[in-house]
């Protein structure tokens, strides 16, 4: 493939799209860390070590808005077993 002025413009634009998205996954990435981070400094505030499990579903999720919904409903859950249920 020739190297022209046209071929050259389109592979700038392919790259700068994928620059984006590389930088629009990476900064959903660093939402969903500290999300987790939060929701786990938070249970550990209210109820001491958090288990294993829970910390582990909780780590493993990459659904921001999952994640949100969790954070909020931890605001009026008053016992570990609601915990459990909450992560499920």
């Amino acid at each position: 493939m020739e190297d022209t002025p046209i071929v050259q413009q389109i592979v700038k634009r392919v790259e700068k799209r994928s620059l984006e998205k590389g930088i629009e996954k990476g900064i959903e990435q660093g939402i969903e860390k500290g999300i987790q981070k939060v929701l786990l400094t938070q249970i550990a505030a209210r109820f001491g070590a958090v288990p294993k499990d829970i910390r582990q579903k909780i780590q493993t999720s990459h659904n921001a808005k999952n994640l949100e919904r969790m954070a909020t409903l931890l605001l009026t859950i008053k016992s570990k077993n609601e915990l459990k249920n909450l992560v499920n």
